[in-house]
């Protein structure tokens, strides 16, 4: 084994951390001559080797990026139910034009294909509407409908 594959394994080994500071390292040579690092020792005159681990450096900003963390996720929360919210006032008013859609269509259908048109409610006496009415009243049944169905209503 050559010094340089002998000097990372003993990095590998001191980079494992508290857990390996915890136990101990033996380094032996074979009969062939290879080097082996081990937890134990596997020949008699394995060597005990130090591992130094450095302590880990506190992380002073960890609770002030934990917070911002937490203040970030807490305003994404609160856009996407701004965003659900606006989407269902959208569904919402996409079905009000719908049903105002179909009901403005209908009485202009029946305006169109009525004999007659009156005036006049329940209990009253009816009054056939005069040509000039009955256009008034198909023209505003046609806004209402131009109203309600743009976009494909």
């Amino acid at each position: 084994m050559t010094v340089r594959t002998s000097l990372v394994a003993v990095m590998a080994i001191a980079l494992l951390g508290p857990q390996a500071a915890a136990r101990e390292v033996y380094k032996w040579t074979d009969a062939n001559g290879k080097v082996h690092y081990g937890d134990r020792p596997a020949a008699a005159a394995a060597e005990k080797i130090e591992v130094r681990v450095a302590e880990p450096i506190p992380d002073e900003n960890a609770a002030a990026r934990d917070e911002k963390t937490r203040r970030l996720l807490k305003q994404l929360e609160q856009e996407r139910a701004e965003d659900a919210e606006a989407q269902a006032r959208i569904a919402e008013e996409k079905a009000m034009r719908r049903d105002n859609c179909l009901k403005a269509r209908d009485l202009l259908e029946k305006y169109r294909t009525a004999t007659y048109l009156y005036e006049g409610g329940e209990g009253k006496d009816h009054r056939v509407l005069t040509k000039e009415e009955r256009a008034g009243a198909e023209a505003a049944a046609q806004k209402e409908v131009d109203k309600w169905c743009k976009h494909g209503g």
